[in-house]
């Protein structure tokens, strides 16, 4: 989330001031975001799965119910937040938000997670990353209505002008990233029930430098031995729209060390304050996400901030602030509002 914050600053900031080069610096150190966003939601849902297996049919239902929340009522209070920035309310619903595609996740995994094995999810994973890829090469609409589709399910290498809707996280293969993510879950749940949690910190470790090693790998093997295009887009690490293979490699593994570092210091109490801050992110996450749009893409929008040397200052502001909204949030307990109502049994 504190990526989210850097990410979506920039571009309401740097990128409205002509500050370029802050601008470039933070988008790539942003893109670790979605990612590691969409991995500890998988994992989460696959350790929810394996701890609470005789139970598992409420949490569910809740996890769907609050899918279909974040697709309708979440997509229309986060647009709202961009009618500023981009000029009306019309042009701000064109845009399909990465809590969309987290709302077709918790609406589609919680019904395939009992019904597969976690190696079936990781090849239904990589199945959905590869037939995005095809179709986002192979498909060429000739319609708006054909051109928003494949935008939506797989994303476009199209740019600016070109594409039907202003922005799009592609619902396909961040599923399939979802998806695979869960066998993480399942794997951590069932080490944390053996109270084997050094075990835990040592997987996650090696899962992480692993894709970093297979990212460079990939990536250094693919300038090497073809001049082709296409393959110096599917092996760029900044390639996230579709997300491509060295991108979610290396930066989902970056993501994944993030939490072998959670998992190995959170006993020794030297990180209680970063735990208790992100705890409180992690707890609240969908109302910041929204809360962000407003605070960079309304407020700051408004106030037109020009840009000064003392820019950290305007970003910490932010963050102590949106930190502040959320922990009113948590402790008024106004999550239990950020779910539709519906029987799914």
């Amino acid at each position: 989330m504190f990526f989210v914050l850097l990410s979506h600053f920039s571009d309401h900031y740097f990128a409205l001031n002509g500050a370029t080069r802050l601008h470039k610096i933070s988008y790539i150190i942003g893109m670790l975001a979605s990612p590691t966003f969409m991995i500890i939601s998988g994992t989460m849902l696959g350790f929810l799965y394996q701890t609470r297996r005789q139970k598992f049919g409420p949490i569910k239902n809740r996890l769907m119910e609050r899918g279909f929340f974040f697709l309708v009522i979440g997509h229309l209070l986060t647009s709202l937040a961009l009618t500023g920035a981009d000029g009306s309310f019309t042009r701000a619903l064109a845009y399909v938000f990465i809590t969309d595609t987290i709302g077709v996740c918790l609406i589609m995994g919680p019904a395939i997670i009992g019904r597969t094995s976690p190696v079936l999810r990781i090849f239904l994973g990589l199945l959905a990353l590869f037939i995005s890829w095809a179709g986002c090469v192979l498909w060429i609409p000739h319609e708006l209505y054909e051109s928003t589709v494949k935008e939506i399910l797989v994303g476009s290498l199209a740019q600016g002008n070109a594409l039907a809707l202003n922005y799009v996280f592609p619902v396909l293969p961040w599923f399939g990233v979802y998806l695979a993510s869960t066998y993480i879950g399942e794997r951590i749940g069932k080490l944390a029930s053996e109270n084997r949690f050094q075990k835990i910190a040592c997987f996650l470790l090696r899962l992480g430098a692993g894709c970093i090693a297979t990212a460079v790998i990939v990536f250094a093997a693919a300038r090497a031995a073809s001049s082709s295009s296409w393959c110096h887009v599917l092996a760029s690490p900044y390639q996230k729209s579709p997300p491509g293979p060295v991108y979610l490699l290396f930066y989902g593994g970056l993501g994944l060390l993030i939490l072998y570092f959670i998992f190995r210091h959170e006993s020794s109490g030297r990180i209680k304050f970063y735990l208790n801050i992100t705890c409180l992110l992690g707890q609240t996450s969908f109302f910041v996400f929204m809360l962000q749009y407003y605070v960079y893409g309304l407020f700051f929008h408004m106030c037109k901030l020009q840009y000064t040397a003392f820019w950290p200052i305007y970003f910490f502001a932010s963050v102590v602030a949106i930190l502040l909204c959320a922990r009113v949030w948590r402790s008024k307990g106004l999550n239990r509002y950020l779910s539709f109502r519906i029987n799914l049994s």
